[in-house]
Order: C-alpha cells, then structure tokens, then sequence
C-alpha cells in the first residue's frame, strides 16, 4: 500500500531504521506520466514481498513546497530511495515495474 504523506509526516518516516523508504513525488490531476507510475508503484506494492515502505507526496500541495525543493526536485513524478533517513538514489520520470525492481534491488544489499 502507497501512503499519502506531507512536509509534515516526513521526518518521523525517514527516522524508520534499518528499512529503505521509497517516495513518489507526484501532480494529483492531468499527469498522464504520474497516472503510469502510480499504477506500477500499486502493482509492485502488491506482487512484491518487501522489507521498505512506499510513500507518495503531492509536489503541487503548498504544504510540500520546501520539501520538493530540498529534494531537488524538478519533474514529476520523482522517486527518491532513502536509507536511513538519506537519498540513495533518484529516479525522474515515469519508469517500468522492471525498472522500478532494479531500481530498488541494486539497493538492498548493501
């Protein structure tokens, strides 16, 4: 399941030891790319036995503006891979649920 965070929420859920977060920066409404993502995020949500949590920040909510900028972040939809409350990687652009997999595995080991 994809949980709905804000600015708010984040430093608690980046706090979370020893998991790695994984968080969809996205537009709510006429973002075809954020459409696709969302849909490989749920799939993979649901095929995938995973030790991390998925989560997904509206980048147009106001709330949300320091964070995209903290982040970087300068399209939608983003991914941003943390561990131990840092990025480890980032992805823009909509990708496919391979891509997604690679994305996170080539993390987990180490």
């Amino acid at each position: 399941m994809i949980q709905e965070i804000t600015s708010y929420d984040i430093e608690n859920i980046l706090n979370e030891p020893s998991k790695m977060i994984l968080i969809d920066f996205y537009m709510p409404y006429g973002c075809g790319p954020c459409d696709i993502m969302y849909k490989v995020l749920s799939d993979y949500s649901e095929k995938n036995n995973h030790d991390h949590l998925l989560f997904k920040i509206d980048a147009t909510n106001e709330e949300n503006t320091s964070l995209c900028l903290e982040f970087g972040i300068r399209q939608v939809p983003t991914l941003l891979l943390f561990k131990n409350g840092k990025v480890i990687d980032k992805s823009a652009g909509k990708i496919t649920m391979d891509e997604l997999i690679a994305f996170i595995e080539k993390h987990e080991k180490k």
